[in-house]
């Protein structure tokens, strides 16, 4: 995906999340160095990159050097934000059990609501499309359209989504139907209304900075599989996060920050240490950087597990399965 354009980078982490592959950015015009290097480490030869966006986004030289790689690109692409969402959703699945609807004019809610639909894993059959503000554009309302509510979970995510989906008539929806809102105070609000619907004990949780786009999309693409996307202050855990943590802190193995000290600071690591455990001895820090664990480690993220010798060793995480607490937010529209 683009790395200057958080409209194209919304909904990859679902796509990511089925096909069990990265979610890498690069620049418009020339896929970098970084971004080589980690489809070589981690695809075979003739693995399907996925490019998200017309050339306008990603330019043709981007999916040459894919192909001189030795991969087979393909480009998922509408007119817009919202219809390249469609083709994203599309490719996803052709007959989804959970379609989450967030907002395209910010990122909060659709990156949240990714780490949620790419969290079915391979096989998975959760897609995340946009709305406009308090609309649907004709893309979107065609795909949904094309839904049965009785069959696919729609899951609007915000007011917006809420609002966009219920103000539309749907002509081949039966006159009364079901859906699935989820909403919250703020964006920290929301991503955890989301987090308490999604995950009934998620054994990692994921904090990103509400400020960087860029860190969202790799917390999003992160967490695939391991549990929820909360979004957090620069400097302070937002109470809504760290009472989360505090009851979620029997499953919780990990806290797992992205971004450095300016995106989330030692003072939120050390609250969310203490939500979930017993006390902060009890509790290591992991630093890594480029994707390599530090050789300094110092003291908060992780409950401490031990090996055979009764050595320290950070808890093992496994992923972590969706149970989707459908009756508490089920609604019918009428």
């Amino acid at each position: 995906m683009n790395q200057d354009s958080p409209s194209y980078a919304l909904t990859a982490q679902s796509l990511g999340g089925q096909k069990q592959g990265p979610v890498l950015m690069t620049s418009k015009s020339s896929l970098s160095s970084a971004a080589q290097a980690e489809l070589k480490r981690t695809l075979k030869r003739g693995a399907t990159v996925y490019l998200v966006g017309g050339t306008d986004i990603l330019s043709s030289a981007v999916s040459s050097k894919v192909s001189s790689l030795g991969f087979t690109p393909k480009r998922l692409a509408g007119t817009s934000r919202y219809s390249t969402s469609v083709a994203v959703a599309k490719a996803v699945s052709g007959s989804p059990d959970y379609v989450f609807l967030a907002t395209g004019t910010d990122y909060h809610s659709a990156l949240a609501s990714s780490a949620a639909a790419g969290s079915l894993g391979y096989g998975g059959k959760g897609t995340v499309v946009l709305n406009d503000g308090n609309t649907l554009t004709s893309s979107v309302k065609s795909y949904l359209n094309s839904l049965d509510p009785d069959e696919t979970m729609v899951i609007p995510v915000g007011a917006s989504a809420k609002y966009a989906l219920t103000h539309t008539k749907f002509s081949h929806w039966p006159t009364t139907w079901t859906y699935y809102p989820i909403s919250g105070t703020g964006h920290d609000g929301t991503s955890v209304a989301l987090a308490r619907f999604w995950w009934s004990a998620p054994p990692q949780v994921g904090l990103a900075s509400s400020d960087s786009w860029r860190g969202g999309v790799s917390a999003s693409a992160g967490m695939l599989w391991y549990g929820p996307l909360l979004w957090s202050d620069d400097t302070t855990l937002p109470e809504t996060d760290a009472t989360y943590l505090r009851q979620q802190a029997a499953g919780v193995g990990a806290v797992v920050a992205f971004g450095g000290s300016t995106s989330i600071s030692s003072s939120e690591l050390t609250t969310a240490g203490s939500a979930i455990s017993a006390g902060s001895s009890l509790v290591t820090y992991h630093p890594y950087y480029n994707g390599l664990d530090a050789q300094q480690k110092s003291a908060l993220s992780s409950p401490l597990g031990g090996d055979a010798n009764g050595t320290a060793t950070p808890a093992r995480v496994t992923a972590a399965a969706p149970q989707p607490d459908l009756d508490s937010v089920r609604t019918t529209h009428k």
